[in-house]
C-alpha cells in the first residue's frame, strides 16, 4: 500500500516542464534516507548519490528518469473567456482534446477546439475578466489531469 500511496502523489504533483519543484522535492524526501548525498544543478536536475562498499571489482550505476510532464501555457485569453494554449514539453495538442486540465492553483476545466484540433486547442474560463486574468492569466501552465486508478492484481 505504502508504494501505491507513493506513485499516486508522484502523478498527482504538479510536474509540468519547467515547473517540476513539486515532484522533484517528493523524489528528495524519498531517496534522503538512502543517500550519500543529494544536489541539484542550476537547471533543476536532482542527483541523488549512494556510495557502494570498496571492493576492486566495484561497478557503478545510473539510474536516470524525467520529473516533468507535458502540459500547456496559456497564450492569451479571448474576449468570450476562451484561453489559446501551447504546448509545454512535447505532445501533440488532439490528445488533450475533451480531458480534465488543471492549472497549479486547482482550477480545473475542460479541453475543446473549434476547427481542426492543431490549430485550435482551446479552454473555456468564465466571461469575468478579473478571475481569468487571476486564475489563467497568459503564462499560467496547465496539465492534463487524471485521478489514478487502482490496478488489478
Amino acid at each position: 500500500m505504502e508504494n501505491e500511496k507513493l506513485l499516486e502523489e508522484l502523478t498527482q504533483a504538479f510536474g509540468v516542464a519547467g515547473f517540476e519543484g513539486e515532484v522533484r522535492e517528493i523524489i528528495r524526501r524519498e531517496a534522503a534516507p538512502y543517500a550519500d548525498q543529494i544536489t541539484q544543478d542550476a537547471i533543476g536536475n536532482l542527483i541523488v548519490l549512494k556510495k557502494g562498499r570498496e571492493n576492486p571489482h566495484k561497478k557503478k550505476i545510473m539510474f536516470a528518469a524525467h520529473m516533468d510532464e507535458i502540459g500547456f501555457m496559456v497564450k492569451k485569453i479571448l474576449d468570450d473567456g476562451t484561453l489559446l494554449v501551447c504546448n509545454m514539453g512535447w505532445n501533440w495538442a488532439g490528445s488533450a482534446y475533451n480531458e480534465r486540465v488543471r492549472f497549479r492553483s486547482g482550477v480545473t476545466g475542460v479541453v475543446g477546439c473549434r476547427g481542426p484540433i492543431e490549430e485550435a486547442l482551446r479552454g473555456h474560463w468564465g466571461k469575468e475578466q478579473g478571475r481569468r486574468q487571476k486564475v489563467c492569466a497568459p503564462g499560467r501552465s496547465l496539465r492534463i489531469y487524471g485521478a489514478l486508478s487502482p490496478y488489478a492484481e
